[in-house]
């Protein structure tokens, strides 16, 4: 699969998604079921880091998931980072954003270690 998911810590509060390469319609979809049901695992928040820094551009029909996208939010997702996003995947997170009401927030951040930094900013505030 050409992406990896672990959990950043100990605690569980942060998900990882690491992309590499091309991805497909079928990893992304695996990618957040995985990664749903992990979230459901626990009952405190979870932040979600996307990192797409060793990534290619993304599937074409990546917005046909909405509806899908929608069903696999959990109401403890708190945050999600996309990190090293180029414009396609910017714009693919604007437009979710836009048509579900469901979907967390987005930040967008260049390195993994900005990713890091304003996570553990939201978690102080929290």
């Amino acid at each position: 699969m050409a992406v990896q998911i672990r959990w950043l810590n100990e605690e569980k509060q942060i998900v990882v998604q690491t992309y590499q390469g091309d991805w497909t319609i079928k990893d992304f979809i695996a990618t957040v079921n995985r990664t749903y049901r992990m979230i459901k695992q626990v009952s405190h928040p979870v932040d979600v880091i996307s990192d797409f820094t060793k990534s290619a551009r993304g599937p074409v029909h990546l917005m046909t998931l909405g509806s899908h996208l929608e069903k696999y939010v959990s109401p403890n997702q708190r945050l999600m980072i996309f990190v090293g996003a180029n414009s396609y995947m910017r714009t693919m997170g604007a437009i979710a954003k836009r048509v579900s009401p469901t979907m967390p927030y987005i930040h967008y951040v260049q390195t993994l270690d900005e990713a890091h930094e304003w996570v553990e900013a939201q978690m102080v505030r929290a």
